[in-house]
């Protein structure tokens, strides 16, 4: 993932890819995704 800064440096910054499946209560389905930036 590539974070623009304000003083216009460019930073590649890791990240957690998500995806998954959610399901309800009445057997209705859900496709997800996320992303999360990784820090350290």
């Amino acid at each position: 993932m590539v974070n623009q800064y304000s003083n216009g440096c460019t930073v590649l910054q890791p990240v957690y890819s998500f995806s998954g499946t959610a399901t309800d209560v009445e057997g209705k389905t859900s496709s997800f995704t996320s992303v999360v930036i990784a820090f350290e």
